[in-house]
């Protein structure tokens, strides 16, 4: 018996305080989607709980379950609704995202990672729905992000491949903020053996900094004529059962309807997907999707090795960054009371502004050379070990790595 699933994706673009038009966007998103007919919605970037209740309030009707991933300090901004009851939910989040002190960015702070629904439909067919929203290249030319966002995708591939069920369809949609050539992307769609609805159409659709867009030249200035695809609609069949796919494009027009702009920087996706068990398939290109994963982890474990090596020469600054602001801290201390006059209340402002950057800086530094290195190091070192076991090439035993 075929069964029939739509699925839409987008990245929302509601960052308070610092998206634009987020009110009037969140409004036109719901009023959308309360007049849709999808089975199932993703989106990204809900980061404020009230836009997260206004959507729900405006999709009741026709999409009555759903599911917010709380996460970190500001909630991981991934959410789900659906048609069809879901049964459970569970959030992974991941080891490494960014780092604390890098505020302008943002991401710790979401506490990213991947969620999961586990949807039942027409009360007898189980759909794993998965979403998530890698962590943001900044820089393409000098990404100090990389091993973050690779470590990130092996986790997430690894919680797909391990979670799903090889009865069930698995759907994989979400903001993954990497392009289809990434090593990144690879290890997403080809360790759990994915599918991507892109593949099954001749139009390569652009999902940010598209042509088109109204934020396309407020987000990225130096945009390139066509924009990028980071956004994605995946798939994992049954074991033996046809999937295929009958639309796949983009959800939504340019513009909301009667205003100039557009519903968010990205642009929405659509696909259709017909699951049909009374036909088999069979995988023919199995062994080229195992020889471009294999060279996918075979990059990855580079990539961490790189990154382990980077974090050896951070760690070393920092202690050194601990000694200079620890002797400056001692020379102000001493010299100060010498220089200023006493009594003098500009003066002793001063001195206690600068003894408190001295002693943040020293505590900051200190922070960033013990508890943050392990951390890092940790998560990125499970990354490139589950790599390893991955390809077959871990050791028998490994002691574990105490290295401060």
């Amino acid at each position: 018996m075929a069964i029939t699933l739509s699925i839409f994706t987008l990245n929302c673009w509601g960052i308070p305080f610092l998206s634009k038009d987020v009110p009037t966007r969140m409004n036109a998103i719901g009023n959308f989607l309360a007049q849709s007919s999808f089975d199932i919605v993703c989106l990204q970037e809900v980061w404020s709980n009230t836009d997260f209740e206004l959507l729900r309030a405006k999709v009741q009707q026709n999409l009555p379950y759903s599911h917010y991933f709380h996460s970190g300090v500001i909630g991981s901004g991934l959410c789900v609704f659906s048609r069809h009851p879901i049964q459970d939910s569970l959030f992974h989040q991941w080891a490494v995202n960014g780092y604390v002190h890098k505020i302008q960015h943002g991401d710790w702070f979401g506490g990213k990672g991947v969620g999961l629904c586990r949807i039942l439909v027409n009360g007898e067919h189980y759909v794993n729905v998965y979403t998530a929203h890698l962590h943001a290249e900044y820089d393409r030319e000098n990404d100090e992000y990389l091993a973050h966002r690779v470590v990130q995708a092996f986790d997430t591939a690894q919680f797909i491949k391990l979670s799903s069920s090889p009865q069930d369809i698995s759907l994989v949609a979400g903001d993954l903020n990497t392009e289809p050539g990434d090593n990144a992307f690879h290890i997403i769609k080809h360790v759990p053996g994915l599918h991507d609805c892109q593949d099954y159409i001749k139009e390569e659709l652009m999902t940010n900094e598209a042509v088109g867009n109204t934020y396309r030249l407020l987000t990225a200035p130096s945009a390139d004529a066509s924009g990028k695809r980071i956004d994605y609609l995946l798939f994992k069949p049954p074991y033996g059962v046809n999937v295929s796919v009958k639309e796949f494009g983009y959800a939504l027009p340019n513009k909301v309807e009667g205003l100039e702009i557009s519903y968010s920087d990205h642009e929405a996706l659509y696909a259709i997907l017909s699951v049909d068990r009374t036909t088999k398939a069979d995988d023919k290109r199995y062994c080229e999707r195992d020889a471009v994963r294999r060279e996918a982890l075979t990059t990855a474990i580079s990539t961490c090795e790189e990154a382990l090596h980077d974090l050896k020469v951070q760690q070393r600054r920092f202690i050194y960054g601990v000694v200079l602001s620890a002797m400056l801290l001692l020379v102000v201390h001493v010299l100060l009371p010498r220089v200023l006059p006493e009594g003098n209340g500009i003066a002793f402002g001063i001195s206690g502004a600068v003894h408190l950057i001295l002693l943040l800086a020293v505590v900051f530094c200190l922070f960033m050379a013990t508890i943050w290195h392990r951390i890092e190091l940790n998560g990125i070192n499970a990354g490139k070990l589950g790599m390893q076991m991955s390809l077959g090439k871990q050791a028998a035993a490994e002691a574990p790595n105490h290295e401060i």
